[in-house]
């Protein structure tokens, strides 16, 4: 019963881990912020277009809390694995994506592996 238990410890850390490996961030030259909108009910909506790539795709984004601030990070996961995130994007065209994050607009930044960027109220 043990050795299962040891089995089964072992063989979970090792998935978690194996799918960490294939989420990565992406560099902020590789997305295209296309909108940023405030709503009426202090969510903000975010419509983004990544860079086309046949290997990975954008599920969503992860969220982190630091101070009064959100930090937001597009989550770019190898086209064969499902990558855990917090928040799940919405596919509204092609190539095109939103999300829908609990925060006013002013009080968010954008996470990138090269760097973070404030977002503001824009449309385009």
């Amino acid at each position: 019963m043990r050795k299962l238990a040891v089995a089964i410890v072992l063989f979970l850390s090792l998935s978690i881990s194996a799918c960490e490996c294939n989420m990565k961030q992406y560099e902020k030259s590789n997305v295209e912020i296309l909108s940023v909108y405030g709503t009426v009910t202090g969510t903000t909506e975010i419509t983004y277009q990544p860079m086309l790539d046949s290997m990975y795709y954008c599920p969503g984004a992860n969220v982190r809390h630091e101070g009064e601030r959100q930090k937001v990070s597009l989550v770019r996961c190898k086209i064969n694995n499902k990558c855990p995130v917090d928040v799940i994007a919405e596919k509204l065209a092609q190539d095109q994506w939103k999300l829908v994050i609990s925060s006013a607009p002013d009080k968010i930044d954008l996470v990138f592996s090269d760097g973070e960027i404030q977002l503001l109220p824009r449309n385009k």
